[in-house]
């Protein structure tokens, strides 16, 4: 037998275990409400958030342009005036074609001085200058030249792979263009309809289970209680208080068994701000697709370029001066 005091204990302790249960979903829940600027009414939900992401999403196109502009206005300020693509890029590859030819003579000058000092100390023809000399400076060299091929890759890259964003960079037009294309891929209302309303319809479904969960449990505790307390004897049976209390402990499996399927669906709608960033890449006439989010890397690597071309050249003057200095160093 159990006494009706300890029966009626067990019961609200349970009902407590119950709303714990629904705690941490409720604390999240009301997270996702605040992150997402949705009100306490599910109806009002969908429209809510729609509205929301089409303003986000009208403000990530307007930053979107206006940093683009003003990289381009950096761009032309740096390199040259709007529009002059063709005396930009000219420039520019000559500069990386300049680049290579130096790299290309400082490899033919490291060889012939490695093969000059090789054979002056075989026939023992070297001056000891310029023996000390050459023996010094052809493992530099020869550093150089790997710090060299580094930097070759480095300006192939921005010849090749980053060359459609330099262009429209270099270019107003261009540019233009990729503005005019993005702005045609604004987000629709059925677009953020269609993801966001599969997501809220399984949150939506989460709260009605969850609040079935909480309901049942109440009616269940006051039920017992009432009857309990209803008796005309102090105790009831074991096997009528273990059947009863049962019922609870299926609701905190049912509550628990929740949990990760809350966890998915709340990290899903907070997941649905993303698509505010829209469109993240762009498709030209032509075909080629470029990342929204890549121009301000490719502005850097041509920066990048451009100096790596400048130290190309002065590590080819350090070749060609030393081996100037070991055909004359005998006579400084």
């Amino acid at each position: 037998m159990i006494s009706i005091e300890d029966a009626v204990a067990a019961v609200q302790e349970k009902e407590a275990a119950i709303r714990t249960a629904c705690f941490d979903y409720d604390n999240a829940l009301h997270h996702m409400r605040q992150t997402l600027r949705v009100p306490d009414s599910q109806e009002l939900w969908l429209s809510a958030f729609t509205a929301r992401i089409k303003f986000l999403n009208k403000e990530y196109r307007r930053q979107t342009k206006n940093d683009l502009q003003a990289l381009c206005m950096r761009m032309r300020q740096q390199y040259g005036e709007k529009d002059e693509l063709g005396s930009v890029m000219t420039r520019f590859k000559s500069k990386v074609e300049a680049a290579t030819d130096m790299y290309v003579e400082s490899q033919r000058l490291i060889e012939e001085l490695q093969d000059s000092y090789e054979r002056g100390v075989r026939e023992q023809v070297l001056t000891i200058p310029v023996r000390v000399l050459l023996r010094r400076a052809i493992p530099r060299l020869r550093r150089e030249l790997t710090i060299c091929e580094h930097d070759r890759a480095v300006v192939a890259s921005a010849t090749s792979d980053w060359m459609p964003y330099l262009r429209l960079l270099i270019s107003e037009s261009e540019m233009s263009l990729f503005l005019q294309t993005m702005r045609l891929q604004k987000l629709s209302t059925d677009t953020i309809e269609g993801k966001a309303a599969p997501v809220f319809d399984c949150i939506i479904k989460v709260c009605k289970d969850r609040d079935e969960i909480l309901l049942e449990s109440s009616r269940l505790g006051l039920l017992y209680e009432s009857h309990w307390q209803s008796y005309g004897r102090i105790a009831i049976p074991h096997r009528e208080y273990l059947r009863k209390i049962g019922k609870f402990d299926d609701l905190i499996r049912r509550a628990e068994s929740q949990r990760a399927a809350q966890a998915i669906n709340l990290q899903d709608a907070l997941d649905l701000l993303q698509i505010a960033m829209t469109p993240t890449s762009v498709v030209l006439p032509g075909g080629e697709e470029l990342q929204v989010d890549k121009f301000t890397e490719a502005y850097g690597v041509f920066v990048n370029a451009h100096a790596v071309c400048a130290s190309m050249t002065d590590v080819s003057g350090l070749f060609e001066s030393i081996h100037y200095s070991s055909h004359h160093v005998d006579r400084l």
